[in-house]
């Protein structure tokens, strides 16, 4: 029978956070409520964000021409002056300007054009709720309105993810009606997810030649997809456009993590390659990207539509997803949850595949998001929150792309993708594999079980371990950090390790 090689993701970080008050941790980390888990993941927000209820975005153009104005800066992303209100409260000198590509030029005519408003733009002290920036999404090839909404919502339960909700918005008296509010990849998002917001970040695009900054015929992929091209940083600047730096040298931030990807051996890969890259996020936004079929991002244009943090905190880089209106797609649901395995245009999949060990811990991240995010009963109730609540909006939106009809059944598809796309996955022979056994993880420090140590003692970390497959070898992976590289040890169940009798199911570092 196949023996498995168990890697366990459990970390020290108990050891620290418990003097913790919530002011140190990013807005989307939390500790369980038992104080031994720590949780990274998108929390519910109660603010702007809010998306248990619609709220209005007024704009007002003094200008009798404003329309004209904005498609005449188009092109140069010129932003136009307006007022803003909401919520009562009036901003006076916004930017606005139309956005987005295909989500512009392909909807010709329409009024109904994605706009970004600037809060900040003649006030650099002005914010919106805590935001300066705003997207606002005309749900271009999304006639359910919700596809942003329901990505953010599941694929945030793991990795950083921009937020998502609804508003109305009324342009000088006339209602524009319903859009997506997704929340701009800045400084305000960066500081949710890590542990500041003190580093840098590009958006991977070429930024030379090609119609809207992409390689023609290609959108960058074996350019902008983290590939090795060369030694000197100087070789990047084309391939990604740098949009905030607070470091010194962002370029060789950037140039490392795409050498170390490409160059490392495959069995050293993790342990070298995690000094400069999150190599877990980075498999977390994998999963995501392919489960949910994302036709526009890493896996399916490699050179647009995402984006690369530098943490200063950690000294690494991650990728980061930038839209998501092309997603829950029927034309990919038998898409395999190893596409682009054997393309090494996309060392991101291709590298870290090759290593066995990095292989399964994405497939047990597969496995998670089956079983937490492609439930039906529990997603179909967030896709019928979400419709009750944009339904009579939409109803009233004589400026919207579709039809009624086309929102109605849109709906049903994005179910029915739910539905088949979780059996399709499960056809998969290592999706499909039954995972080891883990439970009573726990902690034995000088001060007792799940009690943290005095500085410089010794701990032992315990776990009941079982499978009907067998099992070959259990890694623990531990750090005294909230986030950062990982040491790794081998767990035992020998009788020798504190792991109580030989053979007895509890293996112990």
């Amino acid at each position: 029978m196949k023996q498995y090689s168990l890697t366990i993701f459990v970390s020290l970080l108990f050891l620290i956070v418990i003097s913790l008050n919530s002011k140190t941790l990013p807005d989307n980390m939390s500790i369980s409520e038992d104080g031994l888990r720590l949780i990274n993941s998108a929390q519910e927000h109660s603010g702007f964000y809010d998306i248990s209820q619609i709220k209005t975005i007024y704009l007002e153009f003094s200008q009798s021409n404003w329309w004209q104005l904005l498609t005449n800066n188009y092109f140069s992303k010129t932003d136009l002056p307006a007022t803003l209100k909401y919520e009562g409260i009036t901003y006076e000198g916004v930017g606005v300007r139309f956005r987005g590509q295909t989500s512009y030029q392909n909807v010709r005519n329409s009024q109904k054009k994605s706009f970004n408003i600037s809060i900040d733009y003649q006030d650099s002290e002005q914010k919106l709720m805590g935001y300066k920036t705003l997207n606002l999404n005309n749900c271009y090839e999304d006639p359910s309105f919700i596809r942003e909404a329901l990505y953010s919502h599941l694929a945030g339960m793991n990795n950083p993810l921009f937020r998502v909700n609804f508003v109305k918005l009324v342009i000088n008296n006339e209602n524009w009606g319903v859009y997506s509010n997704v929340q701009q990849l800045n400084g305000d998002f960066f500081d949710e997810w890590f542990l500041n917001n003190d580093g840098a970040y590009w958006r991977a695009e070429m930024t030379a030649g090609g119609l809207g900054g992409f390689k023609p015929g290609g959108f960058g992929e074996g350019y902008c997809s983290m590939n090795y091209l060369g030694m000197d940083t100087t070789s990047y600047l084309k391939y990604y456009n740098l949009k905030s730096s607070n470091i010194e040298q962002p370029w060789k931030k950037l140039a490392n993590a795409c050498i170390y990807l490409n160059l490392s051996a495959t069995e050293e890969l993790y342990d070298t390659l995690q000094h400069y890259l999150d190599v877990d996020r980075s498999l977390w936004y994998i999963a995501n990207e392919i489960v949910f079929t994302d036709d526009d991002g890493y896996v399916n244009k490699g050179g647009s539509d995402y984006f690369i943090y530098y943490d200063e905190a950690t000294d690494r880089v991650t990728p980061i997803d930038y839209d998501a209106n092309t997603t829950f797609l029927t034309k990919k649901v038998n898409l395999s949850p190893f596409y682009r395995e054997n393309d090494t245009k996309f060392p991101l999949i291709n590298k870290l595949f090759s290593n066995p060990e990095l292989k399964q811990r994405y497939a047990a991240h597969i496995r998670t998001i089956i079983k937490n995010c492609l439930n039906e009963e529990y997603v179909n109730s967030v896709i019928d929150k979400f419709t009750a609540l944009i339904s009579p909006e939409v109803t009233l939106d004589t400026k919207k792309i579709y039809s009624d009809n086309q929102f109605t059944s849109s709906i049903t598809e994005i179910k029915n993708f739910i539905k088949n796309r979780k059996t399709n996955l499960l056809k998969n022979q290592i999706i499909n594999a039954v995972p080891p056994e883990i439970t009573n993880v726990k902690y034995i420090s000088n001060n007792g079980e799940n009690v943290a140590p005095n500085s410089n003692s010794a701990v032992t970390v315990q776990a009941n371990i079982s499978s009907s497959s067998g099992i070959n070898q259990v890694i623990l992976y531990w750090s005294t950090a909230l986030m950062g590289t990982f040491s790794k040890l081998t767990m035992y169940d020998d009788g020798n390790h504190n792991d109580g009798s030989a053979e007895d199911g509890i293996f112990a570092a």
